[in-house]
């Protein structure tokens, strides 16, 4: 099974990439896809982004199916 992961802003840049496919398992969650990148990424480490699921905002504990279409953005400040 595989998913697509869409990268924003800073996470864009760490990665080197604004878009992967990635293999995952039956089972997989957003926050498992979150830890692999994290180590394949170490400048991710520490990060809490938000994560959509198919356009939609979710937990790190949502499970994955296959075709997904999972964001990490990165938090926003301003003001």
């Amino acid at each position: 099974m595989t998913i697509r992961v869409r990268l924003f802003a800073a996470y864009r840049e760490v990665v080197g990439a604004g878009e992967l496919e990635l293999p995952a398992q039956a089972g997989m969650t957003v926050g498992a896809v979150w830890q692999s990148l994290v180590t394949r990424h170490p400048a991710l480490a520490g990060q809490a982004p938000a994560a959509a699921l198919n356009a939609r905002l979710v937990e790190a504990d949502t499970p994955l199916d296959a075709g997904d279409e999972l964001a990490f953005l990165p938090p926003v400040s301003g003001g």
